[in-house]
């Protein structure tokens, strides 16, 4: 083994002719010692020692939460102070824009393992050039470098996670059976429920709820192997598309500190773009995957709703037992293949015979792309405009066969009816207070009010008659849209409007942004991620490029048929490719 990988050290590479073909393998087993896993989990002699957190107590922080700053190596006792953080109603000075760095992600593998992929960490401790210890310890050390500066990550417990690949280690050592994970550091989103660590869901109400169990899509990975070594921040019960609460501030996009991360994974991504940790588990109901992706330059999956439990996530009171409309859980990562062997892992045995198995990731003669680029209801800002125009001009050369294409007869009433079925779904958390406010402003709106002032009050106080109408005319929508990927692999459009935006402190019922030179309200930029999650389709973000005006990346989203996330997958993998893998943020 290495000594710098046994140390630990943040910049540990393997050296040598061996070890640089490590460095080349993927697999998309990616672990040499993986067996099927199906839904009783890991069947001997490791489940027990998977599970994370009943015991320990775990360490909180972040910028509304430190008490002391750190002065040593991170231990589970060290809380750690956000730097970057500002306090809140304070303007943020922004820095200039920095300079990109030369080459890719995977040019980066070569020289740092922070950046590799979690299907390669796997493969080096399958074949014992690293053990899982040694990367417990190296994203112990990246979070204590960085993770001041971004607050990415809010809850940690090192001394449970050392405990645990010390186990994992020894397991693997005793030729046990072991998960696809096994081994495996990433960290979680805050909404979601780990056992025995704090669940604040970035409300002051629950900053010392501990949950007694895990969320379901969390227990499948432990139970593959992954070591679960915190929590990750998120705006307050994950309702906003910019990251930031009472309990632990605001995130930044490791693009520019003062910029936010996107919302509401917006920890989550931070995490795995800053190569604090290679995965991260988050949930989309508006955005909440593919945002942050697309502020942090990195990629997250949408699973189709309903392959993947979202039971389990704090979303305004703990053990909800009915899933909220259109919310799902998925992965964030580096690496298309990541995501692929993490929605494995994630889908239960009756959801899985929907999904099928991974595919191969196609040629790129092969590909037909759909392309809705431009939309009336939220038109693109120029530098955002031009950076998806060349990713396209990029794909169309290298042989994808890409047509301009109009999903939707009418755009705006999509957007319309997602936001009135998104805000009755989460109308059940509201107060009794709230609804009487919001009825009270159905009356004076008119019948036939569209748009997005009366979508909330509209969507709340929907009764069960009214909730019947819009499904039906959702239902109708999909079934109109469902020839399109008769003629086309996937639907290409953007995520956003713009790249990452600075810190919005006004709260987010006062917000506004600006579309076209117009001033709108908030959730109006939310138009271009609100197709998949209105119909349930899957949906890959990844980074299209950088935009050269702020120098922030841009992300790309690749739309696919109900249950097609692995035809999805594997086209992101090709066009993952073809634009160059993605680039490391300018932090080391």
């Amino acid at each position: 083994m290495h000594p710098a990988a046994q140390r630990g050290d943040e910049d540990g590479n393997p050296e040598g002719t061996e070890d640089g073909a490590a460095q080349r393998r993927q697999g998309a087993g990616a672990c040499a010692s993986r067996r099927r896993f199906g839904d009783r989990g890991i069947r001997r002699g490791t489940r027990r020692d998977r599970r994370l957190g009943a015991k320990g107590q775990g360490v909180t922080w972040g910028g509304r939460a430190c008490r002391r700053a750190a002065s040593g190596p991170m231990t589970s006792a060290t809380i750690l102070p956000s730097a970057g953080v500002p306090a809140r109603g304070q303007p943020v000075q922004s820095p200039a824009p920095r300079k990109r760095l030369p080459g890719c992600y995977r040019c980066a593998m070569n020289r740092a393992l922070h950046y590799r992929s979690a299907s390669e960490w796997l493969t080096l401790m399958a074949s014992g050039e690293v053990t899982s210890r040694a990367l417990v310890e190296l994203c112990l050390a990246r979070i204590d470098r960085h993770n001041r500066a971004l607050n990415a990550v809010v809850t940690l417990d090192a001394q449970a996670a050392r405990a645990a690949a010390d186990r994992a280690d020894l397991a693997r050592a005793h030729n046990a059976e072991l998960g696809p994970l096994h081994g495996l550091p990433m960290t979680i989103k805050d909404t979601l429920e780990v056992a025995g660590l704090v669940c604040t869901s970035g409300a002051e109400k629950y900053r010392d709820y501990r949950p007694a169990r895990h969320a379901p899509a969390v227990r499948r990975l432990v139970e593959a192997g992954a070591i679960v070594l915190g929590k990750t921040n998120a705006p307050q019960f994950g309702g906003d598309i910019q990251t930031d609460n009472p309990v632990f501030g605001p995130t930044s996009t490791p693009w520019r500190v003062g910029h936010n991360a996107g919302g509401s994974s917006g920890g989550a991504a931070a995490a795995v773009a800053a190569g604090l940790v290679p995965l991260e588990l988050g949930t989309d109901l508006a955005g909440s995957l593919r945002i942050p992706a697309h502020a942090c330059g990195i990629l997250a999956h949408r699973p189709s709703t309903g392959v993947v439990s979202a039971l389990g996530q704090l979303a305004g009171r703990p053990n909800r037992r009915s899933p909220m409309d259109m919310l799902v859980a998925g992965p964030l990562a580096r690496d298309p293949a990541d995501l692929a062997l993490a929605l494995e892992v994630l889908v239960a045995p009756p959801q899985a015979a929907r999904l099928g198995r991974p595919q191969a990731v196609p040629a790129a003669t092969s590909l037909r792309f759909g392309l809705w680029l431009e939309a009336a209801e939220c038109p693109l800002e120029p530098a955002v405009a031009g950076v998806l125009g060349q990713a396209v001009t990029r794909l169309a050369d290298a042989g994808v066969a890409v047509a301009p294409c109009q999903p939707l007869e009418d755009a705006g009433r999509m957007f319309e009816l997602f936001l009135r079925l998104m805000y009755a779904a989460m109308s059940v958390e509201y107060p009794d207070s709230l609804i009487a406010r919001l009825a009270e402003q159905t009356r004076d709106l008119p019948a036939d009010s569209r748009g997005l002032p009366g979508a909330m009050a509209l969507g709340a106080t929907l009764d069960h008659r009214g909730w019947l109408e819009l499904e039906e005319e959702r239902r109708a929508l999909g079934d109109r849209l469902a020839p399109l990927f008769e003629h086309h692999d996937v639907l290409v459009c953007p995520v956003l409007h713009r790249p990452a935006w600075p810190h919005d402190v006004v709260p987010v019922a006062r917000r506004q942004v600006t579309l076209g030179g117009q001033n709108h309200p908030w959730m109006a930029q939310a138009f271009w991620i609100a197709l998949p999650s209105l119909l349930g389709l899957p949906a890959t973000v990844l980074p299209a490029g950088i935009d050269d005006v702020s120098g922030l990346p841009v992300g790309l989203q690749l739309i696919g048929p109900r249950y097609g996330d692995y035809r999805v997958l594997a086209v992101a993998a090709r066009v993952h490719a073809l634009l160059g893998g993605g680039l490391p943020p300018p932090l080391d």
